[in-house]
């Protein structure tokens, strides 16, 4: 009954009737998926970090992503945290960091993806999806994304890239340097400006103009009312604003090198880090297995699925934005001629 990606449509009785039930129990569709969604507690059974066991719930907080609720590590995007309060003290105020590489010195889950559970997914498969991004950028499409399968062992390790920017190109106004450093704009909702967090900024205002409301899973500051079961033929009929990788947009770039009409007004971050993946795995079995008894210990194992996320070397590339030819080189370049 839910159609919200315009694949499908539903009678718009239906939707009301069930707007009607969620007051009744006094629900906001905020609060409904959250019940529907399992908890973190329930997903992780082992947690390892830097070759330390740590409670699962001093790692994790459930946060909205263009997926639906997540359980995120090392997420700050947005201002303030789900963790739980009696934690929240521990919790570091900047994003942990590692001193080596190697799976020993990465992040080692233990995941159980209550298979038994399972009615419909878009995947054809039982697991958990990761999204590796950067931890201020809100996690949507387009954060590197690898599939664990259930009963299986993964080991994802990440290879950086950085593009920073010259202090010589600094100097430029934005859009000369056709870029924002993450100082330069106020956010309404994220903590930090980045391309990534002003298009899922545009996308809720977006349909926020059009529906009045803004889907659960993307950010809001608060004063914009999130869409409720009434709103959901709206959201149907006008998904492409939200889904799609520029709202409001039907354009074909016919030459190489053609601008793409912006309705956004997002200029590309000065400084980006990307995380490409490279990804083994196999079965998870433990029978003739010595290695890391600690970690598996007291774990009946039967679908779970162990998966250890690392950096895969200590360097990375470096990319440079920078003028390309300022007036001491033109000027060299005259004489020379």
């Amino acid at each position: 009954m839910l159609h919200v990606n315009g694949l499908a449509e539903s009678d718009k009785r239906e939707y009301d009737g069930l707007h009607n039930l969620l007051l009744l129990n006094n629900l906001e569709v905020p609060q409904l998926i959250g019940e529907f969604a399992p908890p973190c507690s329930d997903m992780f059974e082992r947690c390892m970090w830097k070759g330390t066991q740590w409670r699962c719930d001093n790692l994790f907080q459930m946060v909205n992503t263009t997926e639906g609720l997540c359980c995120s590590f090392n997420y700050y995007g947005t201002r303030g945290s789900n963790f739980d309060k009696k934690l929240s003290t521990s919790v570091p105020t900047e994003p942990r960091r590692v001193t080596a590489s190697g799976y020993q010195t990465g992040l080692s889950l233990i995941l159980n993806p209550d298979v038994a559970n399972y009615h419909t997914t878009d995947i054809a498969t039982t697991g958990f999806k990761l999204l590796i991004h950067y931890p201020y950028d809100f996690p949507d499409e387009n954060a590197e994304t690898k599939i664990v399968s259930s009963a299986t062992e993964a080991y994802v390790s990440i290879v950086p890239k950085e593009t920073y920017t010259t202090i010589d190109a600094f100097s430029l106004n934005p859009t000369d340097r056709n870029c924002y450093a993450y100082n330069e704009v106020q956010m309404s909702t994220m903590e930090r400006y980045s391309f990534v967090n002003c298009m899922v900024e545009c996308r809720a205002d977006q349909i926020f103009r059009q529906c009045g409301c803004v889907p659960y899973n993307l950010p809001s500051n608060g004063t914009m009312k999130n869409c409720e079961m009434i709103d959901m033929p709206c959201l149907s009929e006008n998904w492409e604003l939200y889904q799609t990788a520029i709202p409001l947009l039907n354009y074909s770039v016919t030459k190489l090198g053609d601008r793409v009409p912006q309705v956004c007004d997002c200029l590309p971050s000065c400084e980006t880090v990307q995380y490409p993946t490279e990804m083994s795995y196999g079965k998870l079995n433990r029978t003739f297995s010595y290695n890391s008894l600690a970690f598996f210990k007291d774990i009946n194992l039967t679908n779970q699925s162990a998966v250890h996320i690392y950096f895969n070397d200590l360097v990375s590339t470096r990319f440079r934005k920078d003028i390309y030819q300022n007036w001491l080189g033109t000027l060299g370049t005259l004489i020379t001629a």
